[in-house]
Protein backbone atom coordinates (compact mmCIF):
# COMPACT_ATOMS: atom_id res chain seq x y z
CA UNK A 1 0.00 0.00 0.00
CA UNK A 2 1.31 3.38 -0.87
CA UNK A 3 0.20 6.91 0.64
CA UNK A 4 0.68 9.80 -2.51
CA UNK A 5 0.41 13.43 -1.09
CA UNK A 6 0.25 16.05 -2.78
CA UNK A 7 0.17 20.23 -1.85
CA UNK A 8 -2.54 22.52 -3.78
CA UNK A 9 -3.36 25.94 -3.92
CA UNK A 10 -6.75 26.49 -5.17
CA UNK A 11 -8.54 29.97 -4.78
CA UNK A 12 -11.58 28.54 -3.76
CA UNK A 13 -10.23 26.61 -0.74
CA UNK A 14 -9.86 30.27 1.01
CA UNK A 15 -13.53 30.60 1.52
CA UNK A 16 -15.03 31.51 4.56
CA UNK A 17 -17.83 28.63 3.81
CA UNK A 18 -14.59 26.21 3.87
CA UNK A 19 -13.51 25.10 7.42
CA UNK A 20 -10.32 24.01 7.53
CA UNK A 21 -10.94 21.04 9.99
CA UNK A 22 -13.49 19.49 7.28
CA UNK A 23 -12.26 17.37 4.41
CA UNK A 24 -12.95 15.59 1.06
CA UNK A 25 -13.53 12.09 0.42
CA UNK A 26 -13.92 9.91 -2.76
CA UNK A 27 -13.15 6.12 -3.42
CA UNK A 28 -12.70 4.00 -6.28
CA UNK A 29 -13.35 0.06 -6.54
CA UNK A 30 -13.43 -2.24 -8.85
CA UNK A 31 -17.10 -2.65 -8.97
CA UNK A 32 -20.62 -2.30 -7.38
CA UNK A 33 -20.13 -5.74 -5.05
CA UNK A 34 -19.02 -5.14 -1.64
CA UNK A 35 -18.54 -8.47 -1.17
CA UNK A 36 -16.81 -9.53 -4.20
CA UNK A 37 -15.01 -5.87 -4.96
CA UNK A 38 -12.30 -4.35 -3.45
CA UNK A 39 -11.35 -0.32 -2.66
CA UNK A 40 -8.42 -0.25 -4.28
CA UNK A 41 -7.91 3.69 -3.86
CA UNK A 42 -9.13 5.94 -1.21
CA UNK A 43 -8.79 10.00 -1.54
CA UNK A 44 -8.90 12.46 1.27
CA UNK A 45 -8.52 16.16 0.30
CA UNK A 46 -7.98 18.13 3.82
CA UNK A 47 -5.62 20.82 5.49
CA UNK A 48 -2.25 20.14 7.06
CA UNK A 49 -1.92 22.23 9.49
CA UNK A 50 1.99 21.07 9.50
CA UNK A 51 2.54 22.23 6.37
CA UNK A 52 0.18 25.10 6.52
CA UNK A 53 -1.68 23.87 3.18
CA UNK A 54 -4.29 21.96 1.54
CA UNK A 55 -3.41 18.50 0.88
CA UNK A 56 -4.41 15.13 -1.35
CA UNK A 57 -3.79 12.49 0.74
CA UNK A 58 -4.56 8.99 -1.71
CA UNK A 59 -4.00 5.82 -0.55
CA UNK A 60 -3.58 3.58 -3.19
CA UNK A 61 -3.02 -0.50 -3.08
CA UNK A 62 -0.30 -1.69 -5.38
CA UNK A 63 -1.87 -5.34 -4.97
CA UNK A 64 -5.14 -6.77 -4.58
CA UNK A 65 -3.69 -7.65 -0.80
CA UNK A 66 -2.82 -4.38 0.32
CA UNK A 67 -6.72 -3.68 0.49
CA UNK A 68 -6.99 -4.43 4.39
CA UNK A 69 -4.18 -2.24 5.26
CA UNK A 70 -5.16 1.01 2.87
CA UNK A 71 -8.87 0.68 4.98
CA UNK A 72 -7.18 0.95 8.04
CA UNK A 73 -4.90 3.35 7.32
CA UNK A 74 -7.51 5.77 5.63
CA UNK A 75 -10.06 4.91 7.78
CA UNK A 76 -8.48 6.07 11.05
CA UNK A 77 -7.35 9.41 9.58
CA UNK A 78 -10.99 9.69 8.30
CA UNK A 79 -11.56 9.50 11.99
CA UNK A 80 -9.88 12.99 12.81
CA UNK A 81 -12.87 15.07 11.10
CA UNK A 82 -16.47 15.32 12.35
CA UNK A 83 -17.39 16.80 8.39
CA UNK A 84 -16.91 14.45 5.42
CA UNK A 85 -17.52 15.99 2.47
CA UNK A 86 -18.45 14.04 -0.77
CA UNK A 87 -20.76 13.05 -3.72
CA UNK A 88 -23.15 10.34 -2.87
CA UNK A 89 -20.87 9.28 -0.19
CA UNK A 90 -23.87 8.05 1.79
CA UNK A 91 -25.49 5.61 -1.11
CA UNK A 92 -22.51 4.24 -2.18
CA UNK A 93 -18.58 5.23 -0.68
CA UNK A 94 -19.56 5.13 3.25
CA UNK A 95 -21.84 2.00 2.99
CA UNK A 96 -18.88 0.07 1.05
CA UNK A 97 -15.89 1.16 3.28
CA UNK A 98 -18.01 0.49 5.94
CA UNK A 99 -18.66 -2.90 5.03
CA UNK A 100 -15.31 -3.96 4.03
CA UNK A 101 -14.17 -2.30 7.89
CA UNK A 102 -16.53 -4.75 9.27
CA UNK A 103 -15.25 -7.30 7.04
CA UNK A 104 -11.73 -7.12 8.38
CA UNK A 105 -12.81 -6.98 11.82
CA UNK A 106 -11.29 -3.23 12.16
CA UNK A 107 -12.98 -0.99 15.28
CA UNK A 108 -13.74 1.74 12.85
CA UNK A 109 -16.62 3.34 10.67
CA UNK A 110 -17.79 6.38 8.92
CA UNK A 111 -20.33 8.07 10.61
CA UNK A 112 -23.53 8.93 8.23
CA UNK A 113 -23.64 12.30 10.66
CA UNK A 114 -20.49 13.03 10.20
CA UNK A 115 -20.94 13.11 6.21
CA UNK A 116 -21.90 15.98 4.18
CA UNK A 117 -23.31 14.41 0.99
CA UNK A 118 -23.86 16.77 -1.96
CA UNK A 119 -25.81 14.28 -3.95
CA UNK A 120 -28.20 13.65 -1.31
CA UNK A 121 -28.91 17.47 -1.20
CA UNK A 122 -29.35 18.17 -4.64
CA UNK A 123 -31.87 15.33 -4.89
CA UNK A 124 -34.19 17.15 -2.39
CA UNK A 125 -33.28 20.11 -4.28
CA UNK A 126 -33.20 19.11 -7.91
CA UNK A 127 -36.74 20.93 -8.60
CA UNK A 128 -35.37 23.99 -8.04
CA UNK A 129 -32.56 23.74 -9.95
CA UNK A 130 -33.60 23.11 -13.35
CA UNK A 131 -30.97 20.54 -13.92
CA UNK A 132 -31.32 17.46 -16.26
CA UNK A 133 -30.23 14.83 -13.91
CA UNK A 134 -27.60 14.34 -10.92
CA UNK A 135 -24.77 12.59 -12.65
CA UNK A 136 -21.36 14.60 -11.48
CA UNK A 137 -20.35 15.45 -14.98
CA UNK A 138 -24.18 17.35 -15.87
CA UNK A 139 -23.68 19.08 -12.31
CA UNK A 140 -20.05 19.97 -13.57
CA UNK A 141 -21.47 21.49 -16.64
CA UNK A 142 -24.55 23.17 -15.07
CA UNK A 143 -21.72 25.26 -12.59
CA UNK A 144 -19.30 25.40 -16.13
CA UNK A 145 -16.89 23.33 -14.66
CA UNK A 146 -14.61 21.37 -17.25
CA UNK A 147 -12.22 19.46 -16.62
CA UNK A 148 -9.44 17.29 -18.52
CA UNK A 149 -10.39 14.15 -17.29
CA UNK A 150 -11.53 11.80 -20.29
CA UNK A 151 -11.73 8.87 -18.15
CA UNK A 152 -15.04 7.07 -16.28
CA UNK A 153 -15.04 4.99 -13.16
CA UNK A 154 -16.12 2.18 -15.53
CA UNK A 155 -12.51 2.80 -17.52
CA UNK A 156 -10.74 2.96 -14.36
CA UNK A 157 -12.31 -0.52 -13.21
CA UNK A 158 -10.26 -1.65 -16.64
CA UNK A 159 -7.29 0.40 -15.92
CA UNK A 160 -7.10 -1.08 -12.36
CA UNK A 161 -7.25 -4.84 -13.60
CA UNK A 162 -4.85 -4.27 -16.35
CA UNK A 163 -2.14 -2.60 -13.42
CA UNK A 164 -2.64 -5.27 -11.76
CA UNK A 165 -1.63 -7.64 -14.28
CA UNK A 166 1.17 -5.78 -15.99
CA UNK A 167 1.74 -3.19 -13.80
CA UNK A 168 2.47 -0.55 -16.26
CA UNK A 169 2.76 2.91 -14.76
CA UNK A 170 0.95 4.86 -16.66
CA UNK A 171 -2.22 3.03 -15.97
CA UNK A 172 -1.14 3.54 -12.21
CA UNK A 173 -1.23 7.70 -12.97
CA UNK A 174 -4.64 7.26 -15.11
CA UNK A 175 -6.26 6.46 -11.37
CA UNK A 176 -4.56 8.64 -9.53
CA UNK A 177 -5.22 11.70 -11.74
CA UNK A 178 -8.98 10.45 -12.02
CA UNK A 179 -9.46 10.31 -8.37
CA UNK A 180 -7.30 13.51 -7.72
CA UNK A 181 -9.52 15.68 -10.01
CA UNK A 182 -12.40 14.29 -8.53
CA UNK A 183 -11.55 15.55 -5.13
CA UNK A 184 -10.31 18.83 -6.70
CA UNK A 185 -13.42 19.58 -8.16
CA UNK A 186 -15.88 18.62 -5.65
CA UNK A 187 -14.38 21.80 -4.17
CA UNK A 188 -15.76 23.79 -6.88
CA UNK A 189 -18.90 21.91 -7.03
CA UNK A 190 -19.55 23.18 -3.36
CA UNK A 191 -20.49 26.05 -4.96
CA UNK A 192 -24.06 24.79 -6.15
CA UNK A 193 -25.24 24.83 -2.31
CA UNK A 194 -24.37 28.64 -2.35
CA UNK A 195 -27.10 28.62 -5.66
CA UNK A 196 -29.90 26.22 -3.46
CA UNK A 197 -29.58 28.63 -0.68
CA UNK A 198 -29.61 31.66 -2.80
CA UNK A 199 -32.45 29.95 -4.76
CA UNK A 200 -34.43 29.30 -1.27
CA UNK A 201 -33.87 32.87 0.28
CA UNK A 202 -35.56 36.13 0.61
CA UNK A 203 -36.30 39.07 2.82
CA UNK A 204 -38.36 41.27 4.79
CA UNK A 205 -37.92 44.43 6.24
CA UNK A 206 -39.44 44.61 9.53
CA UNK A 207 -38.64 47.82 10.99
CA UNK A 208 -34.95 49.29 10.62
CA UNK A 209 -34.07 45.14 9.96
CA UNK A 210 -33.87 42.97 7.50
CA UNK A 211 -34.93 39.71 7.98
CA UNK A 212 -32.73 36.83 5.89
CA UNK A 213 -35.88 33.79 5.33
CA UNK A 214 -33.90 30.31 4.15
CA UNK A 215 -36.76 27.75 3.42
CA UNK A 216 -34.83 24.13 4.59
CA UNK A 217 -37.76 21.71 4.20
CA UNK A 218 -41.11 21.73 2.51
CA UNK A 219 -43.70 19.47 3.74
CA UNK A 220 -47.63 18.51 2.17
CA UNK A 221 -50.59 17.48 3.92
CA UNK A 222 -54.41 16.94 2.52
CA UNK A 223 -54.89 20.90 2.55
CA UNK A 224 -51.67 22.91 3.41
CA UNK A 225 -48.22 23.15 3.08
CA UNK A 226 -45.44 23.80 5.43
CA UNK A 227 -42.25 25.89 5.24
CA UNK A 228 -39.65 25.67 7.54
CA UNK A 229 -36.09 27.23 7.40
CA UNK A 230 -33.87 29.12 9.27
CA UNK A 231 -33.85 32.88 9.73
CA UNK A 232 -31.59 35.81 11.03
CA UNK A 233 -32.31 39.02 11.75
CA UNK A 234 -34.98 38.96 14.77
CA UNK A 235 -34.61 39.85 18.07
CA UNK A 236 -37.61 38.35 19.48
CA UNK A 237 -40.08 35.45 19.20
CA UNK A 238 -43.27 35.97 17.07
CA UNK A 239 -46.80 33.69 16.70
CA UNK A 240 -49.63 34.47 14.67
CA UNK A 241 -52.71 32.19 13.92
CA UNK A 242 -54.98 33.12 11.21
CA UNK A 243 -57.64 31.55 9.50
CA UNK A 244 -55.76 30.69 6.18
CA UNK A 245 -52.48 30.43 7.79
CA UNK A 246 -49.76 29.96 10.94
CA UNK A 247 -46.28 31.69 11.46
CA UNK A 248 -44.31 30.54 14.32
CA UNK A 249 -40.84 32.38 15.08
CA UNK A 250 -40.07 30.56 18.39
CA UNK A 251 -36.30 30.42 18.79
CA UNK A 252 -35.17 33.51 17.02
CA UNK A 253 -33.58 31.57 13.79
CA UNK A 254 -35.90 29.01 12.98
CA UNK A 255 -39.47 29.84 11.38
CA UNK A 256 -42.35 27.72 10.05
CA UNK A 257 -44.76 29.16 8.06
CA UNK A 258 -48.34 26.77 7.73
CA UNK A 259 -50.44 27.53 4.32
CA UNK A 260 -54.10 26.26 4.74
CA UNK A 261 -54.07 25.39 0.41
CA UNK A 262 -56.53 23.96 -2.37
CA UNK A 263 -55.99 21.37 -4.87
CA UNK A 264 -57.54 21.08 -8.84
CA UNK A 265 -56.13 21.13 -11.96
CA UNK A 266 -54.37 23.61 -14.33
CA UNK A 267 -55.29 21.70 -17.14
CA UNK A 268 -56.51 18.76 -17.82
CA UNK A 269 -53.77 16.28 -17.17
CA UNK A 270 -51.52 18.48 -14.58
CA UNK A 271 -52.47 18.83 -11.04
CA UNK A 272 -51.72 21.80 -8.96
CA UNK A 273 -51.55 23.55 -5.44
CA UNK A 274 -53.37 26.77 -5.60
CA UNK A 275 -54.49 29.34 -2.63
CA UNK A 276 -56.82 32.55 -3.27
CA UNK A 277 -55.28 35.70 -3.55
CA UNK A 278 -58.14 37.48 -0.95
CA UNK A 279 -57.58 34.98 1.40
CA UNK A 280 -53.99 36.43 1.94
CA UNK A 281 -54.43 40.62 1.36
CA UNK A 282 -52.46 39.78 -1.20
CA UNK A 283 -52.00 42.22 -4.31
CA UNK A 284 -54.20 42.13 -7.67
CA UNK A 285 -51.15 42.59 -9.90
CA UNK A 286 -49.10 40.19 -7.61
CA UNK A 287 -45.90 38.58 -10.24
CA UNK A 288 -46.00 35.00 -11.30
CA UNK A 289 -43.65 33.05 -13.21
CA UNK A 290 -45.88 30.46 -14.79
CA UNK A 291 -47.81 30.78 -18.27
CA UNK A 292 -51.25 29.06 -17.53
CA UNK A 293 -54.29 30.95 -18.12
CA UNK A 294 -56.07 30.54 -14.29
CA UNK A 295 -58.95 32.91 -12.37
CA UNK A 296 -57.45 36.11 -11.02
CA UNK A 297 -57.95 35.34 -8.05
CA UNK A 298 -56.08 32.35 -7.87
CA UNK A 299 -52.43 32.30 -6.79
CA UNK A 300 -50.49 29.03 -7.80
CA UNK A 301 -47.93 27.66 -5.58
CA UNK A 302 -47.66 23.92 -7.36
CA UNK A 303 -48.16 22.18 -10.79
CA UNK A 304 -48.03 18.26 -10.72
CA UNK A 305 -44.72 17.44 -8.98
CA UNK A 306 -42.73 20.99 -9.29
CA UNK A 307 -42.79 23.79 -6.56
CA UNK A 308 -42.93 27.45 -8.14
CA UNK A 309 -40.11 28.20 -6.12
CA UNK A 310 -40.07 31.85 -7.33
CA UNK A 311 -44.13 32.64 -6.48
CA UNK A 312 -43.48 31.00 -3.64
CA UNK A 313 -41.06 33.36 -2.45
CA UNK A 314 -42.81 36.27 -3.43
CA UNK A 315 -46.21 35.06 -2.11
CA UNK A 316 -44.28 34.06 1.38
CA UNK A 317 -42.30 37.51 1.21
CA UNK A 318 -46.22 39.14 0.75
CA UNK A 319 -47.99 37.80 3.69
CA UNK A 320 -45.03 38.34 6.12
CA UNK A 321 -44.69 42.05 5.23
CA UNK A 322 -48.40 42.48 5.75
CA UNK A 323 -48.20 40.53 9.27
CA UNK A 324 -44.42 41.60 10.97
Amino acid sequence: MEIIKKKINKKSLNNKDISKDVCFFDIETTGFNRNNDIVYLIGILYFDKKENSWVIAQYFANDLKDEPQLLLESSKFLMNFETIINYNGNTFDIPFVNHKLRYFGFPYSIKRENSLDIYSILRKNKSFLEIENLKLKTVEKYLGIYREDIYSGKDCISFYNDYILGGELELKERLLSHNFEDLYFLIDIMNILNIIKEKKSFKVKKDENILDFFITDIKESKDTMTFKGQLNGIKEKFIHYDRNFNILIENKDKFEIIIYTNKGLVTPDKTCIFVDKSDFNLPKNIRYSHEYEIPQNLFLLKISSDYLLNDILIFLKEILQNIL
